[in-house]
Formats: C-alpha cells, structure tokens, sequence
C-alpha cells in the first residue's frame, strides 16, 4: 500500500505489486481493509512485488538507470530509455 504521492506509485500499478491510494485516511482504511479480506491476492501482490524489485530496483538496475540520467544531463536530452522521474 503506497500513496500516489510516492516515487515507485508507478511501479507499484504496473507490475499490480499493491495498491496506490490518495493521502487520505478514509482511503487508506479502506484499502488496507480490502487487502486484509482477501490473503490469496495479498501473496499474489507480494510475488509481483519481489519482481518489480528485481526488475527495477535491485543495485545493478538502479546502477543503469543512474547512468542513464548522467548521460541525459550531459546530452542535454532525455533518452527514450530513460526511466527517471521527471520530479512532478
């Protein structure tokens, strides 16, 4: 459960490795307590989650992707590759 807010709320919906709610209380509670009611699909969020970590944020991919950034700054472009916020 992560918040849109969050820096990996994009990552999250694509791989369905949780849930991205609003910064609300109402739907915080409410989404934690649908994740609560059903264990099967919680198991299955967590196995699409260790994937998102291994795709993305293990220290090699995070490696690439900082490198990637590096050489969009000193290009002056964002690669099509590039997969870095644009910070909001």
């Amino acid at each position: 459960l992560v918040s849109e807010t969050c820096g990996i709320a994009e990552h999250i919906e694509e791989y369905g490795a949780g849930r991205v709610v609003p910064v609300e209380p109402q739907a915080i509670a409410s989404a934690l307590n649908e994740m609560l009611r059903d264990p099967a699909r919680l198991l299955e969020m967590g196995a699409r989650a260790r994937s998102l970590v291994a795709d993305k944020y293990t220290a090699s991919a995070v490696a690439r992707t900082m490198a990637r950034a590096y050489q969009d700054v000193l290009s002056g472009e964002r690669s099509a590759e590039s997969d870095w916020s644009t910070g909001g």
